[in-house]
């Protein structure tokens, strides 16, 4: 047995604890580095988005991000909708939408599927949902306190009852107007009551509506302006 000088045993144990100390970093960074690769937004399913999810996509950037998706029940309108958002979030490195559906259990629904997409920072505004407010005022002082190129990401999912609501309203139509997505699920809710009213208010440039059944019976000025806001 060989017996080492009580110095060298010192610097060999404060040798090992300097490579530990590296090694932990590393490992530390590395996994870093995985957390934020698997919550870069991407397409959900491996195969990407179908041709005719490509084209809505192409035919609405080319009609100046504005567009009517009239897709019928189970052809993936919310996800065709989202992966417009996804493509913005591409070119861009942000993505800032706010969705309107007609019921709490959308709201919920969408959520998950803005999930599946690894979109983060989902704020729910309906009456089921209380915190909301304070999000969304926090949401706002950040993207005032940023400059032009604010990277801030976040979807708003609002029901249209909440959405109309003077109060309401006035929180959520403050958001960068040529940043923001707005998307409409089941459009036509659009068409009718208080919620027409707000169409002239709705500043948001970039717009997308969904339906399988868009046009509205018998509501020929209901139509019109669901078809002039669209483009």
């Amino acid at each position: 047995k060989v017996v080492l000088p009580t110095s060298v045993t010192r610097a060999l144990q404060n040798a090992k604890k300097r490579v530990e100390k590296v090694i932990d970093t590393i490992k530390k960074k590395e996994e870093a580095i995985t957390n934020t690769q698997s919550q870069t937004p991407q397409f959900p399913y491996p195969l990407g988005p179908r041709d005719y999810q490509i084209l809505a996509y192409e035919n609405w950037k080319n009609n100046k991000q504005k567009g009517l998706f009239a897709m019928a029940t189970g052809t993936g309108k919310t996800i065709t909708s989202l992966n417009c958002l996804l493509e913005i979030y591409k070119h861009s490195g942000y993505y800032k939408a706010i969705i309107l559906v007609p019921t709490i259990t959308l709201v919920e629904q969408w959520e998950k599927e803005c999930q599946k997409f690894k979109f983060n920072n989902i704020i729910k505004v309906c009456s089921k949902y209380s915190s909301w407010k304070s999000a969304i005022a926090n949401l706002r002082m950040l993207e005032l306190s940023s400059d032009s190129d604010n990277k801030l990401s976040y979807i708003v999912i609002s029901t249209y009852a909440s959405f109309v609501r003077s109060n309401v309203f006035m929180d959520l139509n403050q958001f960068p107007k040529n940043k923001l997505l707005f998307i409409a699920d089941e459009v036509h809710n659009m068409g009718s009551g208080h919620m027409l009213k707000r169409l002239a208010d709705i500043k948001y440039l970039r717009r997308i509506g969904l339906s399988a059944t868009p046009e509205r019976q018998f509501d020929d000025e209901g139509n019109r302006c669901l078809m002039d806001f669209f483009g």
